[in-house]
């Protein structure tokens, strides 16, 4: 009997761990059925259709026409008054097959790509020793912040940019999160022993500043005339140590008064996003006046300080800040004069300079981002939100930062059965020479308080100089099924 495409060692091995996660996770509440136990999960299916980006759809990377289903299950168990724990995992399956052989086709995990992701898996202890003594240890989620969408100072956790359109979204990761809580005081400390990248989407590498053919680097000084024009370019990460001086470490100190809440904290650890770091190597120089390049990326070390407040104004407005201040490490790009000599050789270049081209990527100066907002909800539904930003993910150079400010609507039924949101933004530079702009409106339906049907629409673009350009004539639907469980 021949072996179908499912019947291969590596597909077996891939089936067995991904049940067996399964099996856990829903076995779980069995094995703690004495015990205060909850579990839940959803069930999601979603169709994204690119209508237009960068020349219409042609070549362009943010092209997005993909369909994604999603199996979450999740566990929250309390063995006892002091003791907590939860376990999150998760199916996906995105319909873009990755294959790239002929000798492929026949391999389900190339033709209908499975990944397992982990979600939030702690066990917590409370009132440990001390009343208000809590710890929490596992794969968790460590919030700063108080922006709706985005917070300059959410940087405990790594990004998650799976879905490009989304800044809020963080990954869960290994971590000792120790907390004390006295009055309305309460004071944190995180550990976080591994560093883990940021998820990123294909277009993000372009947006975040690292694609040298963007300029977004000078690497042309002190060349005679023109340098080739970029072609490709291949970059390799440069990953930490995992060891012990690799850690992050944050901590934080938070008042509940009568008049606001505020907090004030310190993170110590790695960018999440890679950014240009290293050496530029060209290759394969064409007789048209053109080359690839290879590039470095690496996760540079920062320090963050951080301060928010949040407070009540007057009939129903409430208003929020927070500022994070940057003490980043200088990163540089730079190509050696032996390979700029090579390139004199080749007629590449009309004369190499003297020594080595040096681009600074960040410079290492402080820098001061923030976000100030106000919201409010009339008549029990409608929801308002206006809030600017100075400062947004990608941009790491005091010079860099520009301004943004956001709106946001959301009106629900009475019932709750439907609810339509709309979301919009302006971007400028720091000249104010040049903008972007983005729009976004939502429609959910909900029926008998499980199933839900989504549909969004987005809309961006951006003059050259702002970050919203990479998303230039950009517009995209989505169309999502969902149920809870």
């Amino acid at each position: 009997m021949s072996r179908g495409r499912f019947d291969t060692p590596a597909w077996r091995t891939r089936a067995t761990r991904i049940l067996a996660l399964c099996l856990l996770v829903l076995g779980w509440p069995t094995a703690a059925s004495a015990q205060e136990v909850e579990w839940s999960g959803e069930v999601s299916t979603a169709l994204d259709a690119l209508l237009f980006a960068c020349d219409h759809g042609q070549g362009c990377e943010l092209a997005n026409y993909s369909n994604r289903n999603v199996l979450r299950l999740e566990v929250d168990v309390e063995p006892s008054a002091h003791t907590a724990a939860r376990g999150e995992v998760a199916l996906h399956n995105v319909n873009v097959p990755t294959v790239s052989r002929h000798d492929e086709v026949h391999l389900a995990e190339k033709v209908q790509p499975i990944s397992v992701r982990m979600g939030e898996v702690w066990v917590a202890g409370y009132d440990l020793f001390a009343e208000g003594l809590d710890l929490k240890v596992g794969s968790q989620l460590v919030r700063w912040g108080t922006g709706d969408g985005y917070s300059p100072s959410d940087r405990v956790n790594p990004v998650d940019l799976e879905d490009p359109f989304f800044f809020d979204r963080r990954l869960p990761v290994p971590a000792a999160h120790l907390s004390y809580r006295f009055s309305e005081f309460g004071l944190s400390a995180t550990w976080l022993p591994f560093f883990t990248p940021g998820l990123m989407a294909n277009s993000v590498f372009h947006v975040a500043g690292t694609d040298v053919g963007t300029g977004a680097v000078d690497l042309q000084g002190g060349v005679s005339g023109d340098i080739p024009t970029i072609n490709a370019v291949t970059a390799k990460v440069v990953m930490p140590d995992q060891a012990l001086d690799e850690s992050g470490v944050a901590l934080r100190a938070e008042w509940a008064s009568s008049v606001a809440d505020f907090a004030l904290g310190w993170f110590y650890g790695r960018d999440s996003l890679p950014q240009l770091d290293g050496e530029v190597v060209p290759e394969n120089f064409f007789s048209g006046g053109s080359m690839d390049i290879r590039v470095t990326l690496a996760h540079p070390r920062f320090h963050m300080l951080a301060a928010e407040a949040r407070a009540p104004l007057f009939g129903g407005l409430s208003a929020w800040a927070d500022v994070a201040v940057f003490l980043p490490t200088r990163t540089t790009a730079f190509i050696t004069k032996d390979r700029l000599d090579d390139l004199e050789r080749l007629n590449a270049i009309e004369q190499a300079p003297d020594g080595d081209i040096v681009g600074v990527v960040q410079t290492g100066d402080p820098y001061v981002t923030a976000v100030a907002g106000v919201d409010i909800t009339l008549v029990e539904l409608l929801y308002l939100n206006l809030q600017y930003v100075h400062g947004f993910l990608f941009e790491r150079n005091a010079d860099d930062l520009h301004h943004y400010l956001f709106a946001a609507i959301r009106l629900p039924s009475d019932d709750r059965f439907w609810e339509v949101e709309l979301r919009g933004g302006v971007e400028t530079n720091q000249a104010f020479d040049a903008g972007g702009w983005l729009a976004q409106a939502s429609v959910a339906l909900r029926y008998d308080d499980v199933m839900k049907f989504a549909l969004l629409g987005v809309v961006m673009d951006g003059q050259s100089g702002t970050t919203l350009s990479a998303f230039h004539e950009l517009s995209e639907v989505r169309v999502e099924v969902s149920a809870a469980f």
